[in-house]
């Protein structure tokens, strides 16, 4: 409402521990084997470079980076001292590959904050699974983008015999032991990246979330901006039909059994690939009040679709850089976004993946109008 100053620290941190991953999945724009051109965001397009390497080296170098453990213990820390609450630990690669991911998770637990992973979950074993439950985590989403072990290994090529079965196994591990204990955490969302190579199997990915017991489920359009080749993995107009259908039929299924989603939410961005074109033509970007996303190499972005930094934690405190005027400046050309027409400076707005995260804000200061950001325009196909 003020414009552009922020009045406490980012109510959510989101930080990124590695670049490494053990898997490919088909719509990675960091490891997919169907890239075309080097890309993570066409290396965060290039505004990021401090150096003479190309974009192939520093690329390649890039992708083998963690973060460094001592910076991101003082990061956590700083975080907890600016009063943020909810703590997403990512990456572009898996976290629990990094050496000191436990450790980062229960230091933010014991300091009674939230802590959610963005995990693919294939190095979930019963130890690890043991300790979340002891720590207290929130929440472990965790992408499969499948309900069976052939829309697996098609969505995950190259994929190590019996990743499926494991992953399943361990997922039932959870649930019994949380059962066991008696805790309801950390809660277990599915999350399905919806791609042609995954467009018969959305009724089946509910079933398998239904099998293990998730506590709810998320289907995503695609995000394909800036490669050729990922236009690979965007599903057909043919294909697009049956996603419909087995969506709708997935939604039946889940609403059966009394499992959250977001099906409604899907549809208004689902165009093939995500796309936010209409509902920011609505609602404005609150994102810059709301998190931070801070990256392996120490750059600071309001999100993952914004290729300009505003700022190096290496380089100065992330108080002032949160404070400072290269955020204010985001902020205040976000909060206009809905009535300019055009994206936030160095964002992506089209494929947002925070927009879910804009509407709750968006319907909590408009009570009585936030229905008709949600409205379907156009020949936008709206399930019932």
């Amino acid at each position: 409402m003020q414009g552009n100053r922020a009045f406490g620290g980012p109510t959510l941190a989101i930080v990124s521990l590695t670049n490494r991953c053990n898997i490919r999945c088909v719509h990675c724009f960091f490891y997919s084997p169907h890239l075309e051109e080097k890309n993570l965001l066409l290396v965060k397009k290039e505004r990021q470079l401090t150096d003479q390497l190309s974009n192939e080296e520093h690329l390649r170098r890039l992708r083998t980076l963690d973060a460094e453990s001592d910076h991101t213990n003082s990061l956590l820390q700083e975080l907890i001292r600016m009063g943020t609450a909810s703590f997403l630990i990512t990456g572009s690669g898996e976290p629990f590959l990094h050496k000191d991911a436990l450790e980062f998770m229960d230091r933010i637990c014991h300091a009674g904050c939230t802590c959610s992973v963005n995990t693919n979950g294939t190095l979930l074993d019963r130890e690890t699974i043991d300790t979340l439950i002891r720590m207290g985590l929130r929440e472990l989403k965790i992408t499969t983008m499948a309900g069976t072990r052939e829309a697996y290994i098609r969505t995950h090529p190259g994929s190590r015999d019996g990743a499926f079965d494991s992953l399943r196994t361990a997922l039932l591990y959870l649930s019994e032991r949380k059962a066991a204990v008696g805790v309801r955490h950390p809660r277990v969302t599915l999350v399905c990246v919806v791609v042609g190579q995954n467009c018969s199997d959305l009724l089946a990915f509910a079933e398998f979330a239904a099998l293990v017991k998730a506590d709810s489920v998320q289907y995503r359009p695609v995000f394909a901006k800036g490669d050729q080749g990922l236009a690979n993995v965007v599903p057909t107009e043919k294909q697009g039909a049956l996603v419909r259908e087995q969506i709708l039929k997935a939604k039946d299924f889940l609403k059966s059994n009394n499992t959250p989603h977001n099906i409604d939410y899907f549809f208004r961005t689902f165009r093939g690939a995500l796309d936010t074109t209409e509902l920011y033509n609505t609602i404005p970007c609150y994102y810059g009040w709301i998190a931070t996303r801070i990256e392996v190499d120490g750059f600071v972005y309001p999100c993952c679709r914004c290729y300009e930094p505003l700022g190096n934690s290496y380089e100065k405190d992330l108080h002032e850089i949160w404070y400072g005027e290269t955020y204010r400046s985001f902020r205040g050309e976000a909060l206009a976004l809905s009535t300019r027409g055009t994206p936030v400076s160095g964002c992506i707005c089209d494929s947002c993946p925070h927009h879910t995260a804009n509407l709750r804000v968006y319907r909590a200061l408009h009570p009585l109008g936030w229905r008709s950001a949600l409205k379907p325009t156009g020949d936008h196909r709206w399930p019932g």
